[in-house]
């Protein structure tokens, strides 16, 4: 054999400074030669596609073929998909003649000094010349599966059974983070979740912390201890339950989370289970009359759309592929009668005729007239739906109008998967990222992820598509997004989830410009959550940051480990309004910082929910001595009515009580730097059986009220609302014959509000 190396120089991004470690090898093949393709011509591509784990320099690369002849070598930058770009050589072409085909045969290529930052991807691979030299297959059905073919101008994976190709590279890694310096950690072990896929957080027992809902039929309790249990057969949900999704949906306003499954299923169909308010659920499709037929369900979302403070529910049907000749069903749209007690069909005309696969459902009021709009995500390249919501149950599509339908090109859209509502540039209206699942064979009529920016009510409430100049990279198979501040610096950040086995997901930085960052590598996900699917934010063990669930066979609960800045977090209970603030809005405003958040009834795939619970970052850091408020907090409640704070505490969760007040929630961070002319002792005994003991020290004398509250905000009874002389004073509470559970002690005195929760056992 010989062969022959034209190396290169060209500029590179360098790393400062710039730490080297061993040469690594990097395979995604078994090494064991099963065969080959025998059907390749001349100028067809045989490739792998690389992901390296940390910033690296390619030293060398080596391959096992079959036959001998020439091979003109590559070494391609990503396309922004599986494949690589044919147009966009790294180096110049290496051209070599094989004349043995006994054994592995190394290309020296580290006179080129080629470099990749991370998150770069690259591919190496051969154009093939003369002769019949083709590289050998291992037959495994690896996950890591990165070998394609290119035969002509189409792309083919190398799977069923073909394999990985025998094809390595050596790297040396440089600035590499260690492990346990990544923000986010898999903690599945640790906290006992498992089975990740489309994911729902909602507090079910309304004991202060939100447990987590898979697929509809996989329930997993938040012990407030950094644990869950697996409590769905025993909470009703689990027998005999086909589910691929559920969300939570308060829809009879008793204040316990219901349940609406959906399936692909089409022997069953889609399941409502009805809280009972002890741990349990009941099966109700029949005792409410939802029962929307049996078809393929992909997707639902609560929200009230006339703001009567009742939830109505949209249901998003998909497809029967029938062989290839789809049958599509209808959408359903129902309401629920308060005065009947049963679900009513109100689904807008046009839909029942306009059918198409639906994969999500998001709620927002988009044009900001005090009703909420629907989005519809729907894939197999049929346009999205926006449904304007003009009140009485009379809604427009709009989609194209408003500029988010997708680009209709030789009659197609796009495929999207999910999509997620937020103000993610701050300036008082909501923007849509849409992700499209878009293969680069079929870009020239297929629509790649989009970011909507909301242009505001001097366009008419109409969007523009801003995501290539946001920094957001093309990723072919992107699935659900999510938003969250995850750094707490009071800008949201975006998640991507990304299908298909051997893709990552995406988490970019909001760098509060416009612009976004890739931080994968830094965050912890490069190389991580492989095929993901759903995805969701909740800070499930209320340490003031935001954790993030991500679906898949390789996906799981990551905990945010990252330094945390200061925040806040409000918790919305409607009393005229829906009991769990479904549509409402909440703005919080801090210096420079304008943020505003909703209350959603699902978004991305399937009907994934973030935490109800509203999380806004206020930046610095919660470590210092300072004490932090925000200038104000605006309420403006699903229905009508606002309510507005003033110089609010940081730091701190508060349950928003319609027209009646804030209520302070624990959390794990407790600051110091509070004013020190009032301290509350931890309530004693607690847990309790009967009598709980209330401890207070009042430097100067004022009035003070104590009010204790269940976790849905109804007042459950006042302890004291008197004059007290400075000093310790104590107050006892007798239960009696209150039902067993957590509340809410609200302590008021002259210097603000403090509150504790209290756990009453029977």
């Amino acid at each position: 054999m010989k062969r022959t190396v034209i190396p290169i120089f060209i500029a590179l991004l360098f790393l400062t400074p710039v730490l080297f470690a061993d040469p690594v090898e990097i395979s995604y093949d078994s090494g064991n030669p099963s065969g080959y393709f025998n059907q390749t011509n001349r100028g067809d591509i045989e490739v792998v596609h690389f992901t390296p784990a940390h910033p690296c320099s390619l030293l060398s690369f080596r391959f096992r073929v079959q036959g001998t002849g020439e091979m003109e070598w590559h070494v391609w930058g990503d396309n922004g998909g599986n494949m690589c770009n044919p147009e966009n050589d790294l180096i110049e072409p290496v051209l070599i003649d094989v004349e043995d085909d006994a054994s592995w045969i190394t290309i020296d290529i580290s006179e080129a000094s080629l470099k990749f930052d991370i998150p770069q991807h690259f591919h190496i691979g051969y154009v093939k010349q003369d002769g019949d030299p083709r590289l050998l297959l291992d037959g495994g059905n690896n996950f890591e599966t990165r070998s394609h073919l290119r035969i002509g101008n189409s792309w083919y994976v190398a799977a069923d059974g073909a394999g990985n190709y025998l094809l390595r590279v050596t790297v040396e890694y440089y600035n590499e983070i260690d492990e346990e310096d990544f923000a986010f950690h898999n903690v599945n072990e640790e906290t006992g979740v498992r089975g990740m896929s489309r994911i729902a957080w909602g507090d079910y027992d309304n004991d202060g912390w939100e447990d987590m809902l898979v697929q509809g039929r996989l329930l997993f309790r938040n012990l407030g201890d950094g644990t869950f249990a697996e409590v769905g057969e025993d909470a009703g949900i689990s027998q005999d339950n086909p589910s691929n999704s559920g969300t939570w949906g308060d829809f009879d306003n008793d204040g316990w989370l219901d349940i609406f499954t959906t399936t692909s299923n089409l022997n069953v169909e889609d399941r409502l289970y009805h809280n009972n308010g002890d741990g349990t659920f009941s099966f109700a499709n029949n005792e409410y009359w939802l029962n929307n037929g049996r078809d393929e369900t992909q997707a639902s979302g609560w929200g009230d759309a006339d703001g009567d403070g009742n939830l109505e529910l949209y249901i998003a049907n998909s497809e029967l592929w029938n062989d290839g000749n789809p049958i599509f069903y209808r959408d359903y749209f129902y309401r629920f009668d308060t005065i009947d007690n049963i679900f009513i069909d109100e689904t807008p005309p046009g839909i029942e005729d306009n059918r198409h696969y639906g994969r999500g459902v998001a709620w927002c009021d988009i044009d900001m007239d005090g009703d909420m709009d629907i989005y519809i995500s729907n894939y197999r390249l049929h346009p999205n739906y926006l449904l304007i919501n003009w009140g009485d149950f009379i809604f427009t599509e709009e989609a194209a109008h408003r500029g988010v339908q997708g680009v209709r090109v030789q009659g197609a859209y796009g495929h999207t998967i999910g999509s997620s509502w937020a103000d993610y540039d701050n300036d008082g209206d909501f923007d849509l990222f849409v992700a499209n699942l878009a293969h680069p064979r079929y870009l020239a009529f297929s629509d790649k992820c989009m970011l909507y920016r909301n242009l505001g009510e001097e366009a008419e409430w109409t969007f523009e598509d801003v995501r290539e100049d946001a920094g957001i990279a093309f990723d072919e198979t992107a699935s659900s997004p999510a938003w969250g501040d995850y750094d707490n610096d009071g800008w949201l950040d975006l998640f991507v989830s990304s299908v298909y086995e051997g893709r990552q997901p995406y988490l970019y930085r909001n760098q509060s410009d416009g612009t976004f960052i890739n931080v994968n590598y830094p965050a912890g996900f490069h190389t991580e959550c492989y095929n993901s699917w759903g995805v969701a934010w909740c800070d499930y063990d209320h340490d003031g940051d935001l954790d993030i669930a991500v679906g898949g066979g390789h996906g799981g609960l990551f905990q945010n480990s990252g330094d945390i800045g200061h925040w806040i977090q409000i918790e919305l209970r409607g009393v005229t309004s829906n009991r769990f603030g479904f549509g409402s809005q909440a703005s919080v405003h801090s210096g420079d910082l304008h943020m505003l958040r909703q209350v959603e009834g699902g978004m991305g795939t399937g009907g994934c929910q973030n935490m109800f619970a509203l999380h806004y970052g206020l930046g610095g850091s919660i470590y210092d001595d300072e004490y932090v408020e925000v200038d104000s907090l605006i309420i403006n409640w699903i229905g009508g009515g606002v309510d507005r704070y003033f110089r609010i505490g940081a730091d701190r969760r508060y349950f928003a009580i319609q027209g009646e007040g804030l209520l302070e929630a624990p959390s794990i961070n407790r600051r110091a730097g509070l004013p020190d002319d009032f301290k509350l002792a931890d309530p004693y005994p607690n847990p309790f059986n009967s009598r709980l003991t209330i401890e207070f020290n009042l430097s100067l004398e004022g009035v003070v009220k104590v009010v204790l509250y269940d976790l849905s905000g109804r007042p459950v009874t006042v302890l004291t609302d008197r004059n007290f002389e400075s000093g310790t004073q104590s107050l006892t509470w007798d239960a009696g014959n209150m039902p067993a559970g957590c509340y809410l002690l609200q302590v008021t005195h002259p210097s603000g509000v403090i509150s504790r929760t209290v756990t009453l056992l029977k």
